[in-house]
């Protein structure tokens, strides 16, 4: 199966349009195709070749193996494309945003250059909407872990009332003290209406305030802890496959260009999505590894 029909296959519905748009991407490295295709054969044979271009590169270095920078001049006279992350400022929280990034093609001026930069703009608001949504769902998940936690502690002050009413906690200094269930007046729940998540917080919120509770009451509230729980876990699962599949897609459709332009572009561009936060992030590891 081509990578396209896989990559359709596997992104979650509800995030469709936040994934890399690989057939719009697609779409314009074939008019950069047919352009170069039209291209009369001595024009061909003007243009810039890869190969040709590393041979050269090659014979210079070793006539020259002891000029390291005539050998560096070199490679830079060979660079396609420059990458810059640039840090965005965020007016309505008056401190700093997120990073961008933005291509600049250093090879705009040559037959078809027009449509390669055209390309490259594309490219770029496609990599930057997928790093701003992953950020997006990779906060909230954290804080539906925080969330949960604090759930978690008010079911087991909920357990020791429930099935030890009049258990006694010793503390280091000797002094012996009621099990505290102070931990169910920090629970506070955010969450849309009708998830797991809000209907746990249902719970808590409509027992009695006497703490009269019963065992009919916890297990409820242990029902629905452990399904939200279960979606935090899908969640995870998603943006994982997410991370995954979009780094996948930037690496196909960067080779896919390099093989139309003879040029070497991908490198220099993969190297930036391996740096960014879409790789480098290890939150949703770190979740998946500790919390289940």
């Amino acid at each position: 199966m081509k990578f396209g029909k896989e990559f359709a296959l596997q992104r979650v519905p509800e995030w469709r349009e936040a994934y890399m748009n690989y057939n719009y991407l697609k779409t314009l490295l074939e008019q950069i195709l047919i352009f170069r295709q039209r291209q009369p054969p001595e024009s061909q044979a003007n243009r810039p070749n890869l190969s040709r271009s590393l041979k050269r590169k090659v014979s210079l270095i070793r006539a020259f193996s002891g000029l390291r920078n005539a050998s560096l001049r070199k490679h830079k006279e060979d660079e396609v494309i420059v990458v810059n992350a640039m840090q965005q400022v965020d007016e309505e929280q008056g401190g700093e945003g997120g990073t961008s990034y933005q291509t600049i093609f250093l090879r705009s001026s040559e037959e078809g250059g027009d449509l390669e930069l055209v390309f490259f703009r594309r490219l770029d608001n496609e990599f930057n909407k997928v790093i701003h949504f992953y950020k997006t769902k990779v906060q909230e998940v954290v804080n539906q872990a925080d969330e949960l936690s604090n759930q978690m502690d008010a079911l087991i002050a909920l357990r020791i009332k429930v099935n030890n009413p009049i258990i006694e906690v010793v503390h280091d200094s000797g002094e012996h003290k009621m099990a505290s269930l102070d931990v169910l007046d920090r629970v506070k729940i955010n969450a849309i209406i009708d998830t797991p998540m809000s209907t746990v917080r249902s719970v808590f919120n409509n027992l009695n305030l006497d703490l009269n509770y019963n065992k009919n009451e916890l297990k409820d509230a242990q029902g629905k802890l452990k399904q939200a729980f279960l979606e935090l876990y899908e969640k995870l699962r998603f943006l994982k496959n997410y991370a995954y599949l979009n780094q996948m897609a930037f690496s196909k459709i960067m080779k896919k260009y390099d093989k139309i332009t003879s040029r070497n572009a991908s490198d220099a561009y993969l190297k930036m999505v391996e740096e960014s936060y879409l790789s480098q992030s290890d939150e949703v590891c770190y979740m998946r590894k500790y919390l289940f």
